[in-house]
């Protein structure tokens, strides 16, 4: 302002800033100003322009700064803002969509992002890292991506901010917009109210805000990000976040405390006929406003978290649990006892973000976010209306229910927060259309979001965010959960069975070149069951050698074919046995390799046959996945995981596969039925895995390189059942719950079995053993290699292939023509 001002008198000064804001408030009352345009341009607001250059003085750089709102008179009890100089947005909603100021005009995004959970190897999302560098080297990434936001979960530490303002000076015409979350736990008793609850709750909101205008200095607390916040980073935050996704009974518990509808009008947003928990929300929302804008004059568009569970629809493939129990007690005789917490129902209790209007003090506005998948819940696959929804590239029943979703938002802007799909190689869920729970490469992951980003951005929403930046270890799904103890120590190691550890857009890779420890190495002749192998013998196996990181167990099998030759699957077989108990267990029988013996037994036994027959298979006795009927009705059933099993070995035990039941039978409406969906995990993904090949498949588990003539398998510590591999943790057997426990081992025993198969169909008969003490066809012992274990994790971020399509798709769907 300078010189300017102090030249002014008081009166002409406040009336200049008077016909600034009465202009404003007018154009936004009216919403139809003649200068305004729709989603696909600027509006060109003069008295907005020259509020801007009276307010905040000819600025070398206008686009770091906000454009001012009108200040009206304050409700009851409120203060009146006419007493500050006026009111600051950074960003507001207009016509559904976010407006961001730029050169003194406000300019429309459509919005394209990513979530960022900070969690890097080793560390807890509560551990984020600290250091600016690493936030800066993200940004820069996420900028080059195409993206224009991030969301983050909670407040993150003073080095994440310093990153980001850095960042956003840097590139004026193209900040990093943030949405930050103020995260909110579930309270003890479920009920939002609690006065405890509430107060800290509000002592977060404000802790935040001032973090965000860089004026916080946060002592240390448990699992709370501490420090000086000093970097000012309040003109990029496009929104404020409030809350997380409220589990269901959360809110039943909450309604249940205060049952009849409320109407509630505050200082910038009222609500009609809401239920308690919309309520405790909707006051949280405007103290959330009245504090930033008594504090620091500053106004921004602000929502709560909302998922499909608490949406206003009706979903007839869902009922109650209790139904369902009676339900299941009447068709299939089962027997349930009586539930003692409020279950976690869908489609009992919701959260309607329309019934809330943003008052004349909001000019930044309201919107909704919602996080949606194509995977959960399952309504939105099972729903007859979403059925026969097609896209442009075919039956999309997640389309579906993006148009009934935002069909019902008539007056509120909608943001879907999170979106996303795993390259896990475990699935945890199927879904008709394909859009899995687990289970792309990383090439798959990127078209696949490419189209989810199309189909939310045509559907009308305001903008589309990806879950995630980075895989985070730390996590769990509940089909693997219970194979992932000791809890503490699970960002050791990844999961490759885990979707929720694989949804990143950039992973982890062991920062150090893989080491390989050789096992074996053939002699001049092997003495093999019956007769000598000539040296020369096409096919036999030259050498074994292991390898290992945070995710897997490698295995090399060199052969002597040729190089550029590859086996002739129908007449040639490997089978590689594993203990990886240290002590005997699973069975002593390699039947289909040839009724080999293996006198400390095999827990698994992978049978390769070539890239579309390789298994890796498990001893029935170590299999925790039993199928199970459900209920009393013949042909009906489950697979369970029972209590009270107990590993063992057993002489002549037989291998199976490893099935487990990813969706489970559901009841709906009327009595519709929707059956369980099996899955078998032990086929083995034919893909080169290596890192640096031109062919890399992120789902590669078996590859045959000709280049060397040797057969490669990635076996994940999950799919081994290794309850914590950084320990040596092996499962053991189940509880009188049936919740797995292990038990540390100390070795993994290895062996090789060759052998030729004369017609289709033929038994295999064995040609070479490989084993540290093979004896005819029994094997005394396998090959030694002590568990590696680790309490360090050093590891190199690399993005993932699925990138550059996210690029394309980010690059395309934001170049319209916002001018």
């Amino acid at each position: 302002m300078g010189v300017f001002i102090r030249n002014l008198s008081l009166t002409a000064f406040l009336l200049i800033v008077s016909i600034c804001a009465y202009g404003f408030l007018s154009a936004q009352l009216a919403g139809n100003s003649p200068h305004s345009m729709a989603r696909t341009g600027f509006e060109d607001s003069q008295y907005e322009l020259s509020c801007e250059l009276f307010l905040k003085g000819c600025s070398s750089n206008p686009s770091l700064v906000g454009l001012p709102s009108a200040a009206v008179s304050a409700q009851t009890g409120i203060p009146n803002l006419r007493k500050s100089l006026h009111l600051t947005l950074a960003a507001r909603l207009h016509n559904g969509y976010f407006q961001v100021p730029q050169d003194g005009l406000w300019r429309t995004d459509y919005i394209a992002g990513v979530d960022i959970g900070p969690a890097t190897p080793g560390h807890f999302a509560t551990e984020p890292p600290s250091d600016p560098a690493v936030y800066a080297s993200w940004f820069d990434k996420i900028g080059v991506m195409g993206a224009n936001t991030i969301r983050v979960y909670t407040l993150l530490p003073p080095g994440f901010y310093q990153a980001l303002l850095d960042y956003d000076r840097a590139h004026p015409q193209q900040p990093l917009y943030l949405f930050q979350e103020i995260w909110l736990e579930d309270p003890l008793d479920g009920n939002l109210f609690d006065p405890g609850f509430t107060a800290d709750y509000q002592k977060e909101v404000r802790d935040v805000v001032d973090a965000i205008h860089g004026d916080a200095n946060i002592p240390p607390r448990p699992a709370h990000a501490s420090g000086i916040f000093s970097a000012d980073v309040s003109p990029y935050v496009m929104g404020w976040v409030i809350g997380r996704e409220i589990e269901p009974h959360v809110a039943v518990i909450t309604n249940a405390h205060h049952p009849e509808p409320t109407n509630f009008t505050g200082r910038f947003l009222s609500v009609q006929g809401a239920n308690a928990t919309e309520l405790w929300l909707t006051m949280r929302i405007d103290e959330t406003l009245q504090y930033e804008a008594s504090r620091y004059h500053w106004q921004r568009p602000i929502c709560f978290v909302n998922w499909p569970p608490l949406d206003p629809l009706k979903h007839p493939s869902t009922i109650p649990q209790r139904e369902e129990m009676r339900l299941r007690e009447k068709v299939l005789g089962q027997e349930f006892a009586p539930l003692t917490t409020v279950p976690d129902d869908l489609d009992v209790v919701s959260l309607d973000e329309e019934k809330i209007t943003p008052l004349s003090d909001d000019p930044a506005g309201y919107f909704a976010m919602y996080h949606i998948y194509p995977t959960y819940p399952d309504f939105i696959f099972l729903d007859p209306a979403y059925q026969k929804a097609k896209d442009d590239e075919g039956p999309n029943r997640y389309w579906g229910y993006l148009q009934a979703l935002r069909a019902h938002y008539r007056k509120t802007p909608v943001l879907v927060g999170e979106y996303g799909l795993s390259t896990s190689i475990g699935i945890a869920h199927f879904s008709p259309d394909g859009m899995n729970h687990g289970g792309f490469s990383e090439l798959q992951q990127g078209k696949a979001l490419a189209r989810l980003t199309v189909d939310i951005e045509k559907v009308g929403y305001a903008g589309g965010i990806i879950f995630e930046w980075i895989d985070e270890w730390w996590k769990h799904n509940w089909i693997a959960a219970d194979f992932e103890i000791p809890f503490e120590r699970k960002p050791l190691w990844h999961n490759d069975l885990d979707p929720e550890q694989s949804y990143g857009l950039m992973k982890f890779v062991p920062a150090n070149h893989r080491e390989w420890k050789e096992l074996w190495h053939a002699p001049t002749e092997v003495d093999v069951p019956g007769h000598s192998v000539p040296p020369d013998h096409i096919g036999k196996v030259v050498s074994v050698q292991a390898s290992w990181d945070p995710s897997a167990l490698y295995l090399n099998i060199k052969t002597n074919l040729p190089p550029g030759q590859r086996p002739d699957w129908s007449k040639v077989r490997y089978f590689v046995a594993l203990n990886t108990c240290g002590v005997p267990c699973g069975s002593g029988l390699l039947a289909t390799a040839g009724d080999v013996e293996m006198k400390d037994g095999a827990n698994f036994l992978v049978s390769i046959k070539g890239p579309n027959d390789t298994k890796l298979l498990i001893a029935a006795n170590y299999n925790p996945y039993r199928k199970q009927p459900l209920g009393k009705v013949p042909g009906i059933t489950t697979v369970e995981i029972p209590p009270n099993l107990q590993t063992h070995f057993d002489p002549r035990g037989s291998f199976g596969e490893q099935v487990v039941e990813t969706n489970r039978r559901i009841y709906g409406e009327n009595g519709s039925v929707f059956p369980s969906v099996e899955y078998s995990r032990s086929p083995l993904y034919y893909g080169n895995f290596s890192l640096r090949a031109s062919d890399y498949d992120s789902l590669g588990q078996f590859f045959y390189d000709p280049s060397s003539a040797t057969v490669r398998l990635r076996l994940s510590w999950g799919l081994l059942l290794a309850l914590d591999p950084s320990e040596g943790l092996v499962y053991r057997g189940t509880d009188s719950h049936g919740k797995p426990f292990g038990k540390l081992s100390g070795e993994i025993r290895i062996a090789v079995v060759s052998a030729e198969v004369s017609t289709p169909g033929a038994a295999a008969v064995p040609f070479q053993i490989v084993a540290a003490k093979p004896s005819g066809e029994v094997i005394d012992q396998g090959l030694a290699l002590p568990w590696p274990t680790w309490s360090y994790v050093s590891s190199e971020a690399v993005l993932k292939r699925s990138y550059p399509a996210v690029e394309a798709v980010f690059r395309k769907i934001t170049a319209h023509p916002f001018h």
